[in-house]
């Protein structure tokens, strides 16, 4: 019995002497060293002819495994779910009881981040367990870098993985064969691979799943299959890419003027929109993210609005209002509009608040400050007044539009005056950027000139020279897009079609003063490669 009563004091003392070492005694620095295996003490690394059930590595401090079905990855993979459990200060990696590992096969046990000490919660990152079922372990490798596609930046942290199923979607059902981190500089490197073809794909994999299955990860694919055998697999290059997700129907009304309003959570890019019901005129517009359908279906009680998207059909049922459309006056889009701005030698353009179906222009005026009428046009289209007069520059002018000279879509009238000032600017104030594009191939492209980041004017690319007149001093930017695929603007990549981003470039351009022309030659290739 005394023996016995000894046994537990030893234990007791043990423990006990353990936990004294978890903390900084002394108030002295905090732990930040991962833990050490004790290789002497281990399973040896780099086993050949391997035939046990278990590896059990030995570390110099108390461990913990958090999530390892996530965490560790085993390639090639096993049939089943493996075990691993902590004894001491031992973790033990159990195969499944029934598990017949492949024969002359080289193996690796990627650790993950799953390895911790238990004070500190340092981890042990990407210890590989290497071994081997047949005479030899296989040595070959692929490494180079993952960069962010935007910004050309290397990536940290970030998921490559590597598969020897070929299929088109490995990457979002099924675990790797081999995989690594990148490091603080992207560079990643995958050893002890066995001569064979592969496919490579990188990720940010927010839930560490290594499968490409959450809305919002960056996924990279490389443009070619990899074989080991090869000399150049050291200097590979991806780049991540967001991919755009689903367009989302966010809301869907009819309101009271006759005005069906289709809200999305950006603006519908290559849509169809038809109705069910054949007599029934229409046409519709996007404003922001809102589709706006402009009908005359006064007399029809219901019909679907079809509206046929990318990747899907939307279906929505308009129902007739017991009270009918309303036909409430005609007024300006903003009401509290009260001048607009323009050239002299500009059409101005005023949006109304709903559609127009015809316009009396004797019932409209422009004059000047001193009460002259001054010579003009005026005309409907669709949603806008247009005005063309003979005006000069930096003057005043006054525009009346008196009552019933506007009818809309559904007869209204705009039942009370509309006053607004238009304001010509001044000429001299103004200036003009002329672009040279150098190396400007046969591809399509789109040019954009940015102010702080906000659009002020844009143009598909047919020619080598660029103009943009009438342009505000100040400071400006230009966007360069590489427009593939011909949608008239920048499309991100996708992995599905395995296409990457559109390229785009952008050049801070020197500040263009009033009055004055500025005059530059860009490289188009050296702007979209980022060089």
């Amino acid at each position: 019995m005394l023996e016995k009563g000894k046994y537990y004091l030893l234990t007791i003392s043990v423990i006990v002497m353990g936990c004294a070492k978890f903390g900084a005694p002394g108030g002295g620095p905090n732990d930040t060293t991962p833990p050490e295996i004790l290789w002497a003490l281990s399973d040896a690394n780099y086993q050949t002819n391997f035939n046990k059930t278990e590896i059990r590595l030995e570390f110099n401090e108390w461990v913990t495994v958090s999530n390892p079905l996530k965490e560790i990855v085993v390639s090639p993979p096993l049939t089943k779910p493996f075990t691993v459990n902590t004894k001491g200060k031992a973790v033990i990696f159990e195969f499944p009881e029934d598990e017949i590992l492949k024969e002359d096969v080289t193996y690796q046990i990627n650790y993950g981040n799953a390895i911790k000490d238990f004070s500190a919660g340092n981890i042990l990152k990407n210890q590989v367990f290497v071994f081997s079922t047949g005479d030899i372990i296989d040595s070959l490798e692929i490494g180079g870098t993952v960069f962010d596609e935007l910004s050309g930046k290397p990536v940290k942290d970030a998921t490559v993985v590597v598969y020897d199923d070929l299929g088109d979607s490995v990457l979002y059902n099924q675990k790797p064969f081999y995989f690594a981190k990148s490091d603080k500089d992207g560079k990643f490197l995958i050893k002890n691979m066995r001569s064979d073809t592969f496919q490579i794909f990188g990720l940010l994999d927010n839930n560490v799943s290594y499968t490409y299955d959450l809305p919002g990860e960056q996924v990279a694919f490389f443009d070619r299959l990899i074989y080991t055998s090869d000399t150049m697999n050291n200097a590979l290059e991806l780049f991540l890419f967001d991919e755009e997700e689903a367009l989302r129907l966010v809301d869907y009304r009819h309101d009271k003027s006759g005005i069906y309003k289709i809200k999305y959570d950006r603006a519908p890019i290559n849509y169809s929109l038809s109705l069910s019901e054949d007599s029934v005129k229409y046409f519709t517009e996007i404003l922001r993210d809102t589709l706006f359908l402009y009908h005359d279906a006064s007399r029809q009680d219901s019909f679907d609005i079809i509206i046929e998207l990318e990747d899907r059909t939307d279906t929505l049922k308009y129902k007739k209002a017991r009270k009918g459309p309303n036909t409430s006056s005609i007024s300006y889009f903003d009401p509290r509009m009260k001048m607009i701005q323009f050239h002299a030698d500009d059409t101005v353009k005023i949006e109304m608040n709903i559609p127009l179906r015809g316009i009396d222009t004797s019932l409209i005026s422009l004059r000047d400050t001193s009460g002259n009428k001054v010579k003009m046009e005026a005309f409907s289209n669709v949603r806008q007044l247009e005005i063309i007069a003979e005006v000069k520059s930096n003057n005043n002018y006054e525009l009346t539009v008196h009552p019933g000279a506007l009818s809309g879509l559904y007869g209204q009238i705009n039942s009370d005056t509309l006053d607004l000032t238009l304001k010509t600017h001044d000429a001299s104030k103004f200036g003009r950027i002329g672009i040279t594009l150098d190396s400007l191939d046969n591809g399509l492209y789109i040019a954009q000139l940015l102010n702080k980041n906000n659009l002020v004017r844009e143009m598909s690319i047919d020619t080598s020279y660029l103009e943009f007149t009438k342009m505000k001093a100040g400071s400006y930017q230009l966007k360069i897009i590489e427009d593939s695929n011909g949608d008239g603007r920048w499309s991100p990549g996708s992995f599905y079609d395995r296409r990457r981003s559109e390229r785009q470039g952008v050049l801070t351009l020197e500040d263009l003063k009033e009055g004055w022309d500025l005059e530059l030659t860009v490289n188009l290739k050296t702007l979209l490669d980022g060089a």
